[in-house]
């Protein structure tokens, strides 16, 4: 996908990153190959969206959300962060 100015985005969703039949074939090792998947994207990524659209954040998600900092990622450039809870449009940046 392009973002219309030549920049390349690569969307990675956490249930594309393993499949059913991978799940089942790795029985209780899959939680472990999912943290490791879903940590290797991470330190790759020039940037987390995180959807909060419920009461309570997912226990995923607010790994995810911890983890991603400027020391466990390759793009040591990244120097902010942003929020988007409840109604969209509302943006709350640190």
């Amino acid at each position: 996908m392009h973002d219309g100015h030549g920049t390349k985005l690569d969307i990675i969703l956490p249930y594309d990153l393993i499949t059913r039949e991978e799940i089942d074939l790795l029985g209780e090792k899959a939680k472990l190959e999912i943290f490791s998947r879903c940590k290797s994207h991470l330190h790759n990524a020039d940037l987390l969206i995180a959807l909060l659209d419920g009461p309570r954040v997912d226990d995923g998600t607010a790994w995810e959300i911890g983890y991603f900092t400027p020391e466990n990622h390759t793009n040591r450039k990244l120097s902010g962060s942003g929020l988007i809870s409840g109604e969209l449009g509302r943006v709350k940046a640190p």
